[in-house]
């Protein structure tokens, strides 16, 4: 049993779950508009993650100004440091790859190919310990024909849209994020909001670096003004709460309860996306949603460790 079944936070927990996956849902279509108005990929990560960097640092001063604790503006021990750039790293890769596909793909497709994290949860997971099985693999490869299905694939036509395979590699990355704020999190040594502000700040600023590298040239064509608005919304609230929501949840449950539970935001971000037009319902939507949701079930139901 987890601990937060036995102090009975257990639903607590799950609804900030589902809150930063209503989150995340809202965020995919806000990605795609800010692309829209110009931002380059590098450029958006870079701006949204130093804005949540920055609101969890000034967050971070409220809070302790409130408890009467001093704190030291950009203060943190050796594994805050350590394992928050480790960590940061995952997540810089796992956006990378995850808004560049944003930029050939739909919002919906974007969301749900991301999904598939849940199944690649368990196979890094075996990979690391070094215990295989066969029900993994097959969920897998479960989740690739609806993955398949999804991006439009078909005997006749076996051509995968470049968008679908930057996003499912995406979904490797966040697996390996999951399991390591799921070893990281629970360290008592680790102060939460310093934690994930190493994390955002590593992002930001290898994100920022990406984009002079490589991006300079687009700089003129971002509609800023428009822009301006939604980078403050995706900072604060689609990044800086939702990270900080998924470390403190993290150091409760496993990677692959959260991971399962995180699954839910392609719901979200399917219905904005048909309500704002980036999407048509059609049947092959259906049918290769309804495929991955079987293989996430079917991951959600194998035997899982607890925490202590």
């Amino acid at each position: 049993m987890h601990e937060s079944d036995k102090n009975g936070k257990y639903p607590l927990y799950v609804f900030l779950l589902i809150l930063q996956c209503a989150i995340f849902g809202f965020s995919f279509v806000i990605v795609k508009m800010l692309l829209d108005y110009g931002n380059s990929p590098f450029l958006l990560m870079g701006i949204r993650f130093f804005i949540g960097a920055i609101s969890l640092v000034f967050a971070g001063l409220v809070l302790n100004a409130k408890t009467s604790q001093k704190r030291t503006v950009f203060a943190y021990n050796k594994k805050e440091l350590l394992y928050g750039a480790i960590s940061g790293i995952a997540l810089f890769a796992a956006f990378g790859f995850q808004t560049f596909g944003a930029n050939f793909t739909t919002p919906a497709k974007n969301s749900l190919l991301t999904g598939v994290f849940v199944v690649f949860v368990p196979l890094v997971s075996m990979f690391l310990k070094k215990k295989f099985s066969a029900k993994p693999i097959v969920i897998a490869l479960i989740c690739f024909v609806g993955a398949g299905t999804v991006s439009g694939i078909s005997a006749s036509d076996l051509n995968i849209n470049l968008g679908d395979i930057l996003t499912i590699i995406c979904g490797i990355a966040f697996a390996i994020h999951f399991l390591l704020l799921e070893r990281y999190a629970p360290d008592s040594d680790i102060d939460t909001i310093k934690f994930t502000e190493v994390q955002l700040f590593v992002v930001a600023i290898t994100s920022v670096l990406s984009s002079i590298l490589l991006e300079s040239h687009s700089y003129v064509n971002v509609d800023w003004q428009n822009s301006l608005l939604w980078f403050v919304f995706i900072g604060v609230i689609s990044t800086a709460v939702t990270y900080l929501i998924q470390t403190i949840v993290q150091a409760k449950l496993t990677a692959n309860t959260v991971s399962v539970i995180s699954c839910t935001d392609s719901v979200f971000a399917i219905t904005t996306s048909l309500i704002l037009g980036y999407e048509i319902l059609s049947g092959r939507l259906l049918i290769g949603g309804v495929i991955i949701i079987v293989s996430m079930i079917m991951a959600s139901v194998q035997k899982q460790d607890s925490k202590v």
